[in-house]
């Protein structure tokens, strides 16, 4: 049983009136006749095969549900696993990549050789820096616009990023789309982001950035962030696979 005690922890956020994250522990596949039962999809038959792909998605949207509502309460939501058998992640993981979570998986969990890694993760999760109930909106000046948005997070408009937490450990990347002449000089990006403090204080934090236009490639190359435009390629084939199946060949020709 997994849903109903995640939909616990929310409930007690909400009657608490506060944001927060839930940690929660699981070793299993939740099979009780309960919100979020899901069966073993566990086939190595498929492995290989054009129904391979089958497995990789969620078999049901309430975890998916659910991390909308967490979102909406300003709840983020951290697994840690210890399976010893199929737990079916792909249906699990929407409740934690939506809030801005995050999952963590210790296969066949052995106190010899796995407790450094779990206390160790489990330390860094409890102290990093971290904000709750996040909102985010990204503007530009003339002649760009936001297009796409990658990360964990959930969006209710086209314009809206939401999260139930943010750390310091997480990124989000966004493309600006050039549509039109550029002015010369300048181009300027604002971010706006909305968060509850630990501290409980409801604060906006903005960052401006202005970018000097060019036509010169040689200039363009020359500033390139080699590691961003690498994570956000990979970031971008990664949704291209999620949407249509192809193979990696074709997403990146």
């Amino acid at each position: 049983m997994l849903g109903p005690v995640i939909q616990a922890g929310l409930d007690a956020l909400k009657c608490a009136d506060r944001a927060g994250k839930l940690f929660i522990f699981h070793t299993n596949l939740p099979l009780l006749d309960a919100p979020g039962k899901l069966k073993n999809r566990e086939d190595r038959k498929l492995l290989g095969t054009d129904k391979e792909k089958t497995v990789l998605q969620p078999h049901i949207d309430f975890y998916s549900k659910l991390g909308e509502e967490c979102v909406k309460a300003g709840c983020a939501v951290d697994l840690f696993l210890f399976p010893n058998s199929f737990v079916d992640v792909a249906s699990l993981s929407p409740v934690c990549y939506l809030t801005g979570g995050s999952i963590y998986k210790y296969q066949y969990f052995e106190t010899q050789k796995d407790s450094q890694r779990f206390l160790a993760d489990l330390s860094h999760d409890i102290s990093r820096e971290i904000v709750f109930d996040v909102m985010i909106r990204v503007r530009t000046s003339t002649g760009l616009r936001p297009t796409g948005f990658f990360g964990s997070f959930f969006m209710d408009n086209t314009t809206d990023l939401e999260m139930g937490a943010i750390d310091c450990d997480k990124a989000i990347h966004v493309e600006i789309r050039h549509d039109d002449k550029l002015p010369e000089g300048s181009a300027y990006l604002q971010t706006a982001v909305l968060f509850t403090s630990c501290s409980g204080q409801r604060r906006l934090r903005i960052h401006n950035l202005a970018l000097a236009v060019s036509s010169d490639y040689n200039q363009l190359y020359r500033v390139a962030d080699l590691d961003c435009l690498t994570s956000f390629l990979f970031k971008q084939g990664k949704r291209h696979l999620n949407l249509c199946f192809r193979n990696v060949t074709v997403v990146f020709e």
